[in-house]
């Protein structure tokens, strides 16, 4: 019988209930990972399956709109609280619940719902689509960068859109988070901001920053990074999960066939809303958890830039040449270069893979403790297990 690490058994059984505040700062997970290779080894480690943590965490595990569970107290293991006492800062520290919440919430088990996972506070009010707006703060998007990339997409190109903001929201914060003098030694390009910020349309945005965007961005879904806070003040998603979210906030701008597929409250319409899998009707993001958005961008980029025949003619000019640079995306994949793996990308091996190459680059755990991390996730990825 597979043991169960300690984090994993005191989360599935410890009382927690969705809050009215996202999780407080802190890159909790990959310090536990840390304690964890540390006190138990790495096999030990990550012993668990993305389906293991799934089967604890949720009530239906195959709802896109899933609850979380509630269980009895249970006291956490050494590694569990060394982990919290590592991420908390004086002042703030960091509790148990705070930090089930906080792994929640970057293994995309939590949504966007107003009052419950975004506070009403931080909508902005050129939302005026409640819905599309709480994807957007949760996507960490601000208003200018949003509706600039929906002027120059349109919102029939949901996918290009997210993309595109989420990579300029990200120059963004990279350049407000560098001092001016290092911008250019860190390849940092204000310029490029600038111009995407000012362009009067799509001919005003040179290829060179269409792909500089991309390339950057690409950078941010190759990599492990969360815990950080947004532009509103709220907990970052992981940058594959938030180019998700943004999505889907661009796509609920627009209006659906059959009518919407949320309540006036953001909980779907079971008779409208899809259920995700092989139901290709349309989702109720804001109901859905960020895992469950993930796997429907993964479709639709299939089928808005993967299998895009590009038309050539002076309608779909710009647009295709917005998506060219996406074409050579490896969107967060590890292993495989083909786009139908897409979908291993939000799983907890693959993230723990990624924080398992950031651990090793810091010297804080061996090369042998973290090829046996990203072995695992490699061969998943690759179709082996």
């Amino acid at each position: 019988m597979k043991p169960w690490p300690r984090f994993v058994l005191f989360a599935s059984v410890l009382p927690f209930t969705a809050t009215a505040a996202p999780p407080p700062p802190g890159d909790f997970l990959k310090v536990l990972l840390h304690e964890r290779i540390s006190v138990e080894g790495a096999h030990l480690a990550v012993a668990l399956s993305d389906d293991d943590y799934i089967r604890a965490w949720m009530i239906d595990p195959v709802s896109p709109y899933s609850g979380i569970k509630e269980g009895s107290r249970y006291t956490p293991g050494a590694a569990v609280l060394q982990a919290i006492a590592s991420v908390s800062v004086p002042g703030h520290p960091m509790s148990v619940e705070g930090a089930i919440d906080a792994a929640l919430w970057d293994y995309g088990s939590t949504k966007a719902r107003l009052n419950d996972d975004i506070p009403l506070s931080a909508l902005p009010s050129r939302f005026t689509n409640v819905f599309a707006g709480a994807s957007a703060v949760k996507a960490g998007i601000e208003p200018d960068i949003f509706f600039k990339a929906l002027a120059l997409t349109g919102e029939e190109n949901h996918i290009v859109a997210a993309n595109y903001a989420v990579a300029v929201q990200t120059l963004k914060e990279l350049l407000d988070g560098a001092p001016a003098e290092r911008h250019f030694a860190l390849g940092l390009r204000k310029d490029i901001l600038t111009r995407f910020l000012d362009t009067n349309g799509p001919q005003d945005l040179p290829d060179y920053d269409r792909f500089y965007l991309m390339r950057l961005l690409d950078g941010e879904m190759s990599r492990w990074k969360a815990g950080g806070l947004s532009a509103y003040g709220i907990r970052e998603l992981p940058a594959v999960l938030r180019v998700a979210r943004a999505a889907a906030a661009f796509r609920d701008l627009a209006p659906y066939d059959n009518g919407q597929p949320c309540n006036a409250d953001g909980t779907f319409r079971s008779y409208i809303a899809g259920g995700g899998g092989a139901d290709l009707r349309p989702l109720c993001h804001v109901d859905a958890t960020d895992r469950a958005v993930y796997a429907w961008y993964v479709r639709d980029y299939r089928e808005q830039i993967v299998s895009r025949e590009p038309k050539g003619d002076s309608s779909t000019l710009f647009i295709d040449r917005m998506i060219g640079p996406m074409l050579n995306m490896r969107q967060g994949r590890l292993g495989s270069l083909s786009p139908h793996m897409s979908g291993f990308t939000s799983r907890v091996e693959v993230f723990e893979a990624k924080m398992a190459k950031q651990l090793l680059a810091e010297g804080k755990i061996a090369a042998l403790d973290a090829e046996v991390v990203s072995d695992r996730a490699l061969r998943l990825t690759c179709g082996r297990i």
